[in-house]
């Protein structure tokens, strides 16, 4: 089971801050909120002597999106949530996920992800790949 998102969301959380964060679906309301959303990986790691896969190498992006006309709020929290992830160490996350994780690997900093929505709402998102022991 990839739980990737779930847990990545329990460790944003813990760090406060960034306010409401969804997984796979960015709501129309509230205005500011943040979505983690997964996407293709690498090819997973085998191992001599490892039934199945050793090491899962998911990627997932996370977007912020603000109030209309707000650049700033949604950027602001993707660089902060940026640099938490950056600087996750190897081990488990913590925050009560016992998952081990090697690395959480930013691919860029935070950007625009696409022109402002109907509504004037600037979305900024940041991508990932990692690097992790399959979860329970």
């Amino acid at each position: 089971m990839n739980t990737l998102l779930y847990e990545v969301k329990i460790k944003l959380d813990s760090l406060g801050g960034l306010g409401t964060i969804t997984i796979g679906t960015m709501p129309e309301t509230p205005d500011a909120v943040g979505t983690l959303y997964e996407y293709g990986g690498q090819a997973p790691e085998r191992a001599f002597g490892v039934v199945g896969v050793k090491y899962e190498k998911p990627a997932f992006q996370l977007v912020f999106r603000g109030a209309p006309n707000d650049y700033k709020g949604p950027r602001d929290k993707c660089e902060l949530a940026w640099r938490f992830l950056m600087g996750v160490l190897p081990g488990p996350l913590g925050a009560g996920i016992v998952t081990e994780y090697l690395e959480i690997d930013p691919q860029q900093s935070p950007f625009p992800t696409e022109p402002a929505d109907g509504n004037k709402r600037i979305k900024i998102g940041c991508n990932f790949y990692a690097m992790k022991v399959p979860s329970l």
